[in-house]
């Protein structure tokens, strides 16, 4: 009776996980990056810079970094978060640099609610950072990529609430 039991168990754990990823799909490779997704903003003196998320497929997020100040609004970033050949990414296109040619960054670490990119052949930055801290604020930081950054950029972002 027991043996049955436990069988019947196995089975039936075999039967939901199975079941859980032919219907989340490649959909689940995502989820880790979904407090991610909406309208982020960050005051700043001058004006104000937004971060935009939104999945686009199930292996990716897209992203945009505006800056919006009285004269209107300046595309600053193009961002792909993508899970590609059994690795993630995450690859900018900034306006005014390196032709606005894309940059590939490799995810090194993932944990719940925070991620690491990175790329040693870059100049700057060499690492990228995102990490919630709530349900509504994010904070990121670009640096050099040593143990202990000698040149680090931070940004905190709070959700932006519809108006």
């Amino acid at each position: 009776m027991l043996i049955t039991r436990l069988f019947f168990t196995v089975l039936l754990f075999f039967a939901t996980s199975s079941g859980c990823s032919q219907t989340g799909g490649a959909n689940s490779r995502m989820k880790a990056f979904e407090w991610l997704e909406g309208n982020w903003k960050m005051e700043k003196k001058n004006g104000l810079l937004v971060e935009r998320w939104e999945q686009a497929s199930d292996t990716g997020f897209n992203g945009n970094s505006y800056f919006v100040h009285a004269g209107g609004e300046k595309l600053l970033e193009k961002i792909q978060l993508i899970y590609t050949n059994g690795q993630y990414y995450y690859i900018p296109s900034v306006v005014d640099q390196n032709n606005g040619n894309a940059v590939r960054f490799a995810i090194t670490r993932i944990i719940p609610g925070s991620f690491v990119a990175e790329n040693p052949q870059h100049d700057f930055p060499r690492r990228i950072t995102y990490q919630s801290i709530t349900k509504d604020s994010i904070h990121s930081w670009i640096d050099d990529g040593k143990p202990v950054p000698e040149k680090r950029s931070a940004f905190y972002y709070t959700r932006q609430k519809d108006e």
